[in-house]
């Protein structure tokens, strides 16, 4: 294991839940008609935050494209 992701790690309460699981996010999406990605992406662009999201899976890559910011 890096140093380094021993220094980010650190600093995760590995008790926190899991962001996209978050009962407030799930329903905020659903309202929506979005994934909670999509809500949870477009919250960080809209306070500023750069998002570098991964995905492997061709429809979430999809999806996080599809997320607009205005």
């Amino acid at each position: 294991m890096s140093s380094l992701f021993q220094i980010f790690s650190s600093r995760i309460d590995q008790n926190s839940p899991y962001v996209l699981q978050d009962p407030v996010l799930i329903e905020v999406a659903k309202k929506y008609g979005r994934t909670p990605a999509q809500v949870a992406i477009r919250h960080l662009l809209q306070c500023g935050v750069v998002v570098l999201s991964k995905s492997f899976k061709p429809q979430r890559i999809k999806e996080n494209f599809q997320v607009k910011y205005i």
